[in-house]
């Protein structure tokens, strides 16, 4: 399964690696307004679609080894394709509830820079959390689990992105600090929780 992810990682930097040289970068950036449409491959969808592939196969991977402890000596890929259906069904939602929530306040520039925002730090834990994997999965069991604390880190590092994306695109006043606690308990917290229940169901 790993050697399928990595071919797939290859695959997709092979078609778009500016998204890993600029795109990914510019997560960390405060202004991120005016170089939105500076890269025209940036705005090729089905070419994000490969990392977003990627990413979501090791997220739902990488979900399958902590929370299935048999799968870690045995892999089962039944059990794995209820933790990627969980993940892709997660992914999807969040980006039709920012959608709306975005084509109902705000406009279409403000929308699509919170979407690639958000796609672009999944696909970032994704690029994480695969080596994370191959170290958990094969390394000797003390430097597992540093890799398996160094995985909760790079969830807890996404989480945060996504919070401090949310003030840099949406904040400009006081009144806007109610709105983002607003979002972050009803599209992140809620969901996240429900997405936690939905794994210990599948397992």
């Amino acid at each position: 399964m790993l050697l399928g992810l990595f071919a797939l990682m290859v695959l997709a930097l092979r078609a778009y690696p500016t998204l890993i040289t600029e795109d990914l970068p510019a997560i960390f950036r405060t202004k991120e307004r005016s170089s939105l449409f500076s890269n025209p491959e940036g705005n090729d969808s089905r070419l994000r679609v490969l990392y977003l592939l990627f990413a979501c196969c090791a997220i739902g991977l990488y979900a399958y080894v902590a929370l299935f402890p048999a799968g870690v000596e045995v892999f089962g890929f039944i059990p794995y394709l209820r933790f990627l259906a969980v993940t892709a069904g997660f992914l999807l939602l969040k980006g039709l509830l920012i959608r709306l929530l975005c084509y109902t306040f705000f406009d279409g520039r403000t929308r699509q820079l919170c979407l690639k925002s958000y796609y672009d730090i999944v696909v970032l834990l994704g690029l994480a959390l695969f080596p994370l994997l191959a170290i958990r999965l094969y390394a000797a069991p003390s430097i597992a689990h540093v890799a398996q604390i160094a995985g909760i880190v790079a969830c807890c590092a996404a989480a945060s992105l996504v919070i401090l994306k949310l003030f840099q695109i949406f904040y400009s006043k006081l009144l806007d600090f109610f709105y983002i606690l607003l979002y972050l308990c009803t599209l992140e917290i809620l969901p996240f929780a429900a997405l936690l229940q939905a794994y210990r169901l599948a397992v």
